[in-house]
């Protein structure tokens, strides 16, 4: 059932229909106002809008000049976002140069700041972060140098299992702006200052093998989720059918006392078969060479 849904945009408002609430909140002194016109909801992110999950994006727009339509922006990058991976700020980049207009345009050429926050109509969930981030301080220390005071980078890192500890093996997923070196220096401090305090898994997991790889152990919820990571060495060959395990894990990771899981009620068409009984011990013997991992995603924001 779809639900009404509207735009804010600092000062302005603009009404359109579909399941998402857009809006402005949190603003910095240096953020533009604007008036947004048009079909704002359908920009909301899908997984995002799906879940439920409320968040906000900054983005560093262009003023074209007056000789286009008066208070358009242009090369629009993001510079901040939350939560991470949802594509809040490729919604805030479509938004703004497709729909919105500055109230008080500056010079042509100028750079201006635009703060939008995306809500669903019910209120939605917060997102609770997986990792507890360093003191201010420390994260200022850690801006690159000569780089723009607002900045951002997602990173995708592995985490400890069983204890709070450092992150290990962090990627860069997005930076903004580009070319300035925040994804360096979000890993940097990431790996150094950044730590998570996140339940351990369960003792016994339920894990599905099959030919073309293995299933991920859960969706991300709140920016953490598990998968399993073959071990240097290991067997290769995988089993020739999808089986059901029960595993164990070491407190390096490694999984351990596998079994078949025990079959399930059949529905037809979508039960999958048992494996035979060659195929179980492919399974069981492919497990051997498996390690659960812990992977979060997450977004360093500076100056806001």
């Amino acid at each position: 059932m779809k639900r009404k849904a509207w735009f804010a945009g600092l000062t302005a408002l603009a009404f359109a229909s579909g399941s998402a609430t857009i809006g402005l909140a949190d603003p910095l002194p240096q953020d533009s106002q604007i008036i947004v016109s048009g079909t704002v909801a359908r920009y909301y992110p899908d997984r995002a809008q799906r879940m439920e999950v409320n968040g906000w994006a900054r983005v560093r727009c262009i003023a074209q000049p007056p000789s286009q339509v008066t208070g358009r922006v242009s090369d629009c990058v993001v510079v901040g976002e939350f939560p991470a991976a949802f594509g809040f700020g490729k919604a805030a980049q479509l938004i703004t140069e497709r729909l919105g207009r500055l109230v008080t345009p500056p010079a042509a050429g100028e750079p201006v700041y635009i703060h939008i926050r995306f809500n669903v109509t019910d209120g939605g969930r917060s997102w609770s972060s997986p990792v507890k981030p360093p003191s201010g301080k420390v994260l200022d220390a850690a801006r690159p140098a000569g780089a723009d005071a607002l900045g951002t980078a997602s990173l995708s890192c592995e985490a400890p299992l069983e204890a709070s500890g450092p992150l290990t093996a962090c990627k860069v997923l997005s930076e903004g702006a580009p070319g300035q070196g925040y994804g360096a220096a979000a890993i940097a401090v990431a790996q150094s200052a950044y730590k998570t305090a996140l339940r351990p898994p369960p003792k016994a997991l339920s894990v599905r093998l099959y030919g073309a790889g293995v299933e991920t152990l859960g969706d991300v919820e709140n920016g953490d989720w598990l998968e399993l990571a073959a071990v240097e060495g290991g067997p290769s060959v995988r089993p020739s059918q999808s089986a059901r395990l029960v595993c164990g894990w070491t407190p390096d990771g490694r999984l351990s006392q596998c079994q078949l899981a025990p079959p399930l009620k059949p529905i037809p068409g979508l039960t999958p078969p048992e494996p035979s009984p060659q195929a179980a011990s492919e399974a069981l013997a492919f497990s051997q060479g498996l390690r659960l991992v812990r992977k979060v995603v997450f977004a360093i924001n500076w100056g806001q």
